[in-house]
């Protein structure tokens, strides 16, 4: 979409799909994007294939493609991206069986979706307000997401290791944090659970240590699912 508004795609400066298409990103697709494209909505299209950097513009500012069957590393974004909303949950492509019709030549279970470490580049994206990649395979340390405008962080079922980052602490807008059933440890940031206007957090199924961060509690705190940790002292008030 090139200047804005609600709705799906088709419309000038849009990349849309819909139900039941399949397709790749090739050459000619990156070709023919419009040059101030800033909406991709594709989400539970049954496209196959990995994301190409060509659909990460400078001017891009929502790109939603859950529910498909993409596989492969995220792009980065460009330097001052506009971006606001990425949706890349629940991807079910496996970049072995598709290409080559086969499975893991060691028989072990195959990398669905996403996988690689989350881009840097999108901690830094100044107007970022929703990620979400659940149900994926991305590895590495989580980066550390400080926007001001950020209200939605959603990374559960990953296999992300490493510490939740302290700049999570606080931050204004966020509202739902879930790094749940991942592989993250250390301890928990003191005031992780603040946010003035945070309301569900889960960091369930982690291997995350030391003390339950409840001395400073958000006032619209109403879900917090710590358990499958090996966390110590007092219940939540």
């Amino acid at each position: 979409r090139g200047d804005g508004g609600d709705g799906g795609g088709g419309g000038n400066g849009s990349v849309g799909g819909e139900g039941g298409r399949s397709g790749i990103f090739t050459a000619a697709v990156c070709a023919a994007l419009p040059p101030r494209l800033q909406s991709v909505r594709m989400g539970s299209t049954a496209i196959t294939g990995m994301l190409p950097p060509c659909l990460f513009t400078s001017t891009l500012r929502e790109l939603q493609v859950q529910e498909n069957k993409l596989y492969g590393a995220l792009p980065p974004l460009p330097a001052g991206s506009p971006m606001r909303i990425m949706v890349f949950d629940n991807q079910t492509g496996d970049a072995a069986s598709l290409t080559t019709g086969g499975g893991n030549a060691l028989g072990a279970p195959p990398q669905l979706g996403l996988t690689g470490s989350i881009p840097g580049s999108y901690a830094m994206a100044p107007q970022l307000t929703l990620f979400s990649a659940s149900r994926n395979s991305l590895s590495g340390q989580l980066p550390s997401f400080d926007q001001q405008t950020l209200n939605v962080l959603r990374l559960n079922d990953n296999v992300l290791k490493g510490t939740v980052p302290a700049s999570l602490s606080g931050l204004p807008a966020l509202d739902a944090l879930d790094l749940s059933h991942n592989a993250l440890s250390g301890t928990l940031p003191d005031d992780i659970l603040s946010g003035a206007n945070m309301r569900d957090v889960s960091f369930r199924d982690n291997s995350l240590t030391g003390w339950v961060p409840g001395a400073k509690l958000g006032k619209f705190v109403r879900y917090v699912d710590l358990s499958e940790n090996l966390l110590s002292g007092e219940a939540l008030p």
